[in-house]
């Protein structure tokens, strides 16, 4: 069968480069690609005009608008972009990964396939579709809906003829290391994409975390699922010969640091290749593993904060606690690596002061660079649940990059706007001077 998996357009409207390439889905073109399918990738954020202002959050800011004014112009050049793609490849099946906050650009995805061809077989998937499967099931533009892994589950619908209905797959039934590495060969149009949007590499699946914020506490809840050596080994030859990265890596997993017997053999992979590379870490990271990721080519780690009181840790089950996150940073300091804080503003439990502590604290550990998101609830999780009223045509028009609605139960939205604008301001000086 000839399948076309698609990322829908959301930030190419906005004119913003967003990093990387879809991995979830040239991951299902592999497994496709492996039962004898010809798969492509259609990543919808990456072939049009983009403006390197919007790298400023708040220029991105002042352009969402520009998603909701053409999502539903199916006379904009993004959607007759992807017209002349079904056109040309003239698909048998179209699978849609759904993010929450292009529901409305993967609906219309899906019925621009049904009005090209009622035939073609349509199918979705992805974190929202996982958490609300309803919002899609019985809806005339799709067939079938898939919760959960899908790398094994989709290859077995593409060889039973793409029967209808609600596909779920078990995450503990997944064994990483029997699947193919991801398929970059797969993606459409790859000139589009610089040596580090492709060099970020996935080394392990699941998470232990319980972040009531985080769809992973139900996409990849459980122990980390790691690959093979050999396996590893493959995709990184292929990085250097086929696609002449720069020797340099993003490992895309969100917690490399869980295992860390793990981590310190595929650190030690990296290193025989001789390879610079950056990993999410978690704050519970110990002193000698950091040591050792160092002297294994590690440049830079990632750590989120997300706010800086104790309060808003436990509300969201961070796992950790601001008296942790001082002595982690103090020590991460004293090796000299550079280091990536990610905020997040807005909690329900969060106060102006609450807000501005956050600020204060990340200012004081001294990262290298720090980044801020508005909380932003999403369908699946314990913070989603909580909050009254919540429905995913809401959902939807939320973003973690777009401080639209206020969520704090103890400020209204333009205080929230101001104290977000006045952290992104105070981040982006910090930054600057870091550079």
């Amino acid at each position: 069968m000839r399948v076309l998996l698609v990322d829908p357009p959301f930030s190419s409207f906005m004119h913003y480069d967003k990093w990387f390439f879809p991995s979830s889905l040239t991951q299902l073109a592999a497994v496709s690609h492996a039962a004898n399918h010809d798969a492509l990738v259609y990543d919808g954020e990456k072939y049009f005009y983009k403006d390197p202002a919007t790298r400023e959050r708040n220029i991105f800011i002042k352009k969402q608008h520009l998603y909701y004014d053409n999502v539903d112009n199916f006379e904009h050049e993004i959607w007759q972009h992807f017209k002349k793609i079904l056109q040309d490849f003239n698909p048998d099946v179209v699978g849609v990964s759904v993010f929450t906050c292009k529901l409305r650009s993967a609906i219309n995805t899906l019925k621009l396939v049904r009005e090209f061809n009622p035939a073609i077989k349509t199918c979705v998937g992805g974190a929202h579709v996982t958490a609300l499967p309803e919002t899609f099931a019985s809806k005339d533009y799709v067939d079938s809906v898939f919760c959960g892994v899908a790398d094994l589950t989709f290859p077995q619908w593409l060889e039973d003829k793409c029967p209808n209905g609600i596909i779920i797959g078990d995450p503990s039934k997944l064994e990483i290391s029997k699947l193919p590495y991801t398929q970059r060969q797969s993606l459409m149009f790859p000139d589009y994409y610089d040596s580090k949007d492709i060099s970020a590499v996935t080394m392990n699946r699941g998470c232990s975390g319980k972040c009531t914020f985080c769809s992973n506490s139900f996409m990849w809840a459980g122990r980390s699922n790691f690959r093979t050596r050999e396996s590893i080994i493959a995709e990184l030859t292929e990085l250097l010969d086929v696609w002449k990265i720069e020797k340099h890596i993003s490992v895309g997993d969100e917690t490399f640091n869980e295992v860390p017997k793990e981590a310190m053999r595929i650190a030690k992979i990296l290193k025989d290749f001789g390879l610079n590379w950056q990993a999410c870490a978690r704050w519970n990271i110990k002193k000698d593993l950091l040591e050792s990721f160092i002297d294994s080519g590690c440049t830079e780690i990632l750590l989120g904060l997300e706010s800086g009181t104790d309060k808003a840790l436990r509300y969201m089950k961070k796992g950790c606690n601001t008296r942790l996150i001082r002595e982690k940073a103090k020590m991460i300091n004293s090796l000299g690596i550079k280091w990536h804080l990610f905020c997040i503003a807005g909690f329900p439990v969060e106060t102006v002061e609450d807000i501005e502590a956050t600020m204060e604290l990340a200012l004081e550990i001294q990262p290298s660079s720090i980044s801020l998101n508005s909380f932003s609830p999403l369908p699946g999780t314990e913070a989603y649940k909580r909050i009254p009223g919540m429905t995913p045509e809401f959902a939807s028009t939320l973003n973690q990059l777009n401080p639209n609605h206020c969520f704090s139960e103890y400020m209204d939205l333009q205080t929230f706007k101001d104290i977000f604008a006045k952290m992104l301001s105070v981040f982006d000086d910090y930054n600057n001077r870091n550079r």
